[in-house]
Order: structure tokens, then C-alpha cells, then sequence
């Protein structure tokens, strides 16, 4: 390996070989180059380096040299690109030292309200401009960005609104920027806004924090040390990117704790409210709908895979996914835990603890996250996507309870046509305030049709249970015929000893229903295409139930019993139209009702993950005029 010096060419290593070894050594330089052990210099583009640049750069040099081709090139790139910094005397001047240092050719230094203190490193750069922080001033900004294709921002909380500002003003413009927050005790470096890449945007980073976290105190401002830290990943995060070192796949930010003096990569899951969206057209839906109807089914496995990434306690759609701290018999049981999204709203947020359970963990978490799924895409919503009765978009700047009054588009399963729904009737939590449970109606599916089908179950069956038209008989749970995992969940439930009792509900409009009831867990609800699964489903249920009221720790609650009807997880389906579901859209409609589908698909990164997630409203006949859900 010493030979492969950059210097020595293959040929001159190969006339020293022997002619027998030639041909192995042939392979092996062939092998190498693929793999990027080694890289034919001759490739590499060139660089108006000089000697002695090449020499005091060597390291940053050898770090590209790790992982790309060209190196000198790349850096040669990172000192002429051109850039603005703008922040405070204090948090700019280590970043000054550190990119001058660097070698960097062009710097440009503003310096929100003025020279507060003595200069120091900022004495060092040549381009150094006083401007106004406030709100007016970024129109004053705008002129010095534009030779400079990227800003770098370093701000603490209270100062935070710049930052804001900038966001939009780069996204605008199309330039990087690449921002620093410092709160108190720790710091966030990140996400690098991207030119064209909507999720790399400060501001849904923001808005996902806020979600995530307590409301604190406002933070003293940082010390030098803390500057210094921040100054270095700052810039070593944006040498990573510029030179082709890291390349983002989705937007991500260093996570900085000076108490610990530790430093953590995170990925985020982009909020809505901080990307620009509006409200979707007639025809839009149409194809949207016509779009999902035909997609692939999701494959759980590869969902479950792909969301992982994106629980996080900071940045995540969910905080955790974790094994319930309960009896690992008869079920296994599994957590994820939901934050609000729209917690900067709330006066009150307490996050959620959705669970699920199967006969292994695998199938538990599977549970645990399709409920989750189900819990997070109701409570997210998007004002940018509601719209007025005549199409405008009028709610961005409103509240949650006014949010109720706006329209969005759903699809009308009787007639296949858009129509708009109540925003307040879609999420009724926007009045309510939020909630440990999903409304009726609301369900996923392993395609469109089946989430829309396992919807019209639920509203159909939990209006069965009200309903005076419905019969109850009771049911012998020993005697019926189960299979599959129906009939061990039974015998799980004959070996507890305890009595139960069953009840079966029937309506035209419904499947199978059932009530389980004992003395432990009181009644609990459950349907299915038949009566083996509405069954199978409920005495799930129920052992669930039972294993969680042994739960001591105060945060891990018991669920709340009959907080609505269960139904089994989606099976293995393909794609198309529904039998049972086009049969209960038809008793529907038969009885002047007007079943529509809502997409529950405010967060895109969700959506993206898992698209078919649906509410099914069932309105009056009139589905533009006023009227309540069923």
C-alpha cells in the first residue's frame, strides 16, 4: 500500500512485478478503486491551489480525500465560496477567526443594532456592515445577500425572530443558510436550508421543537466557551456539506449539550406550519384520491423501518417506541408516545401513551404504531390547507378554535365526486382541545380502500351499539368456532380464570359486533369483517386491558375503557374496491346519509410514510350545507 503514494503511477508499479503477479496485482488495484480504498489521481479535477496552500490545508485536505475524489478541487470550492455571516459581536467573532483561518477568500459580517463591545476577531474581516434587526430592516438585508450564495446566522432565543425572517428571505432568494441557536445549556446547529428543498427550512425545524419541549424561562446568554463550540461544529458542518462530504438525505441538525460536552446527530421531521402550502382544488383531490386508490399497498415491515428514523424526543413525529412496562404474559405489549403537534397552540399538552399489543413484540409495535399513525395524522392540522366557502385561503394567522370554522376537500363515496367538509367536523379537537383517543371514523389501512373500508366499519358499528333498531343476543365465547390467533387469544383467556361474558349487536348497517364484558375491565367493543375477527379482536383487547391496570408508574396511565369501539389490524390485502365497503356506502346512501372521505394527510412526512390514513364523516344528504355528523 505504501506505493499507492499519488505520485506513482499504476504502470510503473506494475513493471516491477513479476509477470505472474501481475495479473493478481491488476485485480487487486481494480478492487480497490471500486470499493474507494484508493482513487486514480489522474481523475481529479483541477485547483488553483498553491504549494503552500496545499501544505498548511493538508488536513482538511486528507478529511475530503476520506470519503470524495478531487479533494484540492472541493476545497478550493469551500474558500471561494462566498459567504455573509450575521449575528452579534460575541457569537460572530469565533466564527470569523475560524473561517479566516480557514482560509476562507470572501467574507461579508452583519451585525444586527451595532458594535456593542470591543471587535475583536471581527477586527480581522474587511466587510463588516451594521444593520437593523428589526422587521423592517430585512428588506435593507436583502441587497447585501446578493453576491453571496450562502448566510450563516448564529442567534440565541430571544433573538430567535431574525432568524425567522432570514428563513424566509433565503428560501426567497434561494441561498444556503446554515443557523445556529443557542439555548442556555445547549445549542442546535442545523438544519442547512437548501435552494429548492422546502424541508430543509429553519422554520419547520422550529416549529417541530416547539412541539417537543417544555416552555422555559428565557436562557442567560452564552459564555465564550459555548460560543467557541458552537462556532466549530457550525463551520464544520457546513465544510462537511459544501464539500460533498456528507450529503443530506433528510434534514438533520447537531444537537449541542455543554453541560454533558456532548454532541448528538438528529433527524428531523419537517413541521407543516413551517412549509409553504395552500389549499388544494377540486381537481386536485380527484387525482389525489385516483392517485392513492391505485398506489401499492404499504408493506408494515418496511413502514416500520422508514418511521424509525423519525422518532425522536426532540425533532420526532414521536417521541419513543418502547416495550410497556408490564407483564410480559399473556400479551407483549408495546408504547409509542405522541406529542401534540399543535402544542404551541395549547394552553395544556400532555403527550400521549398509545399502545398496542400482539403475540410478539414485533406485532405489538407494529399495533402500538398504526394506532399512533392514526392518533397524530387526526390531531395535525394544516390552516395553510383550510379554505374559506368561496376557495380563499383566510387561517394562517388564526387560532385552532377559529381554524373549525374553514373548509377542506374530502370525497364523496356515494357519488365518487370532491366535496368540502367542516374543518371543525373533521378535527373536532380544534373546539375540544386535545385528546388521548381518535374520533369514530378514523382509520388506516394497508391500502386506500381498506382504510376507508376499516372507517366505515367503525362508524357503522358504533352506531349500531346506540342504535334502537339494533338486536343483542348473547354469545357463548367456548363454544364458537375461532381460528388463527382468535382462538389463542381464547385460550389465553380461559387460563385467567375469569368470567366473561359476550354480546353480540346486529344491524343492517353494521358488521359483526360484539361487547365483552367482566368485573376487571367493564364493557369493552369490537367489530370486524366477521365474527371470528370482531371476536379475536375484542378478547385482545380485553387481556390488554387487564395487563395494563397492573401498570404502577403514574405516566404509563391504563387506556381508558370503551373509549371506542377496536378493530383488528389490516391483514394482507390487495389494492381495489371493497365488496363490504361499497355495501355499507350503499345502506348508507339508501338511508339519505352521505358518507365522505377525508385524507388525513396534514404532515407530509407522515404522509409520505404511510398515505392512507382517512376520516369518513357521515353528513346529511346536503354536503354543503349545514348539518351534524352522525
Amino acid at each position: 500500500m505504501s506505493q499507492f503514494d499519488g505520485v506513482t503511477g499504476a504502470n510503473e508499479i506494475m513493471g516491477r512485478l513479476d509477470e505472474d503477479r501481475r495479473s493478481l496485482a491488476e485485480r487487486i488495484i481494480v478492487a480497490l478503486d471500486r470499493y474507494g480504498i484508493i482513487r486514480d489521481r489522474a481523475r481529479d479535477r483541477s485547483h488553483s491551489l498553491t504549494a503552500h496552500e496545499l501544505d498548511c490545508h493538508a488536513g482538511e485536505i486528507a478529511q475530503i480525500a476520506r470519503h470524495r475524489e478531487s479533494p484540492e478541487q472541493r476545497f478550493d470550492d469551500f474558500r471561494s465560496t462566498p459567504m455573509v455571516l450575521i449575528g452579534s459581536v460575541h457569537a460572530v467573532s469565533p466564527v470569523v477567526r475560524l473561517a479566516l483561518d480557514s482560509g476562507l477568500r470572501r467574507l461579508r459580517v452583519l451585525v444586527p443594532g451595532g458594535m456593542s463591545c470591543e471587535p475583536g476577531d471581527l477586527a480581522r474581516c474587511a466587510d463588516v456592515r451594521i444593520i437593523d434587526a428589526g422587521a423592517p430592516g430585512i428588506e435593507t438585508i436583502r441587497p447585501l445577500l446578493a453576491e453571496f450564495p450562502v448566510v450563516v446566522h448564529v442567534c440565541t432565543a430571544h433573538s430567535a425572530d431574525l432568524l425567522r425572517r432570514l428563513d424566509r428571505l433565503c428560501w426567497e432568494e434561494r441561498k444556503y443558510l446554515v443557523p445556529a441557536v443557542v439555548l442556555g445549556d445547549q445549542a442546535w446547529i442545523g438544519p442547512v436550508g437548501l435552494p429548492g428543498h422546502e424541508w430543509t427550512r429553519w422554520a419547520a425545524f422550529w416549529q417541530r421543537h416547539r412541539t417537543t419541549v417544555p416552555e422555559q424561562p428565557r436562557h442567560s446568554d452564552p459564555t465564550l466557551v459555548q460560543l467557541e463550540l458552537v462556532a466549530n461544529h457550525l463551520l464544520l458542518l457546513w465544510f462537511r456539506r459544501i464539500t460533498g462530504i456528507e450529503q443530506a438525505r433528510a434534514p438533520d441538525v447537531v444537537h449541542l449539550e455543554f453541560g454533558e460536552l456532548r454532541s448528538r446527530k438528529r433527524t428531523v421531521a419537517p413541521h407543516p406550519h413551517g412549509l409553504p402550502r395552500s389549499p388544494e382544488t377540486s381537481t386536485e383531490v380527484a387525482a389525489k384520491i385516483g392517485a392513492l386508490s391505485d398506489a401499492e399497498p404499504l408493506i408494515e415491515h418496511d413502514f416500520y423501518r422508514s418511521i424509525r428514523r423519525y422518532i425522536d424526543e426532540r425533532v420526532g413525529i414521536f417521541a419513543d417506541i418502547r416495550a410497556a412496562r408490564t407483564d410480559p404474559l399473556p400479551l407483549q405489549v408495546a408504547e409509542v408516545v405522541v406529542t401534540d403537534p399543535l402544542k404551541s397552540y395549547r394552553a395544556q399538552h400532555v403527550p400521549v401513551i398509545v399502545r398496542g399489543a400482539g403475540p410478539d413484540m414485533l406485532r405489538a409495535r407494529l399495533d402500538a404504531l398504526r394506532r399512533a399513525c392514526e392518533l397524530y395524522a387526526y390531531l395535525v392540522v394544516d390552516p395553510q390547507r383550510l379554505h374559506t366557502a368561496d376557495g380563499t385561503p383566510a387561517f394562517l394567522e388564526f387560532m385552532p378554535d377559529e381554524w373549525a370554522a374553514g373548509r377542506l376537500w374530502g370525497m364523496s363515496l356515494g357519488t365518487g365526486q370532491p366535496c368540502t367538509v367542516r374543518a371543525g367536523d373533521a378535527f373536532p379537537h380544534l373546539v375540544s382541545g386535545p385528546t388521548a383517543t381518535t374520533p369514530v371514523g378514523v382509520a388506516s389501512g394497508n391500502t386506500f380502500c381498506e382504510a376507508v373500508e376499516r372507517a366505515l366499519i367503525d362508524q357503522c358499528a358504533s352506531h349500531a351499539i346506540t342504535s334502537a333498531e339494533t338486536e343483542q343476543s348473547p354469545l357463548d365465547l367456548w363454544s364458537l368456532e375461532l381460528r388463527g390467533i382468535g382462538s389463542h387469544y381464547r385460550n389465553l383467556l380461559r387460563l385467567s380464570g375469569e368470567t366473561v361474558h359476550a354480546v353480540r349487536f346486529t344491524h343492517e348497517l353494521a358488521p359483526p359486533v360484539v361487547r365483552l364484558s367482566n368485573s376487571t375491565v367493564g364493557d369493552l367493543y369490537s367489530t370486524g369483517r366477521s365474527l371470528g375477527e370482531a371476536i379475536g379482536h375484542g378478547i385482545e383487547q380485553l387481556l390488554l386491558h387487564r395487563q395494563c391496570q397492573r401498570l404502577s408508574p403514574p405516566e404509563s396511565p391504563c387506556p381508558p375503557v370503551g373509549h371506542r369501539i377496536g378493530q383488528p389490524a389490516p391483514g394482507p390485502r390487495t389494492s381495489g374496491a371493497s365488496t363490504l365497503g361499497r355495501r355499507l356506502v350503499d345502506r348508507l346512501t339508501r338511508r339519505g346519509l352521505h358518507p365522505v372521505a377525508v385524507t388525513l394527510d396534514h404532515d407530509p412526512v407522515l404522509s409520505r410514510l404511510h398515505p392512507f390514513v382517512v376520516r369518513v364523516l357521515v353528513l346529511p344528504d346536503a354536503a354543503e350545507g349545514p348539518g351534524t355528523c352522525w
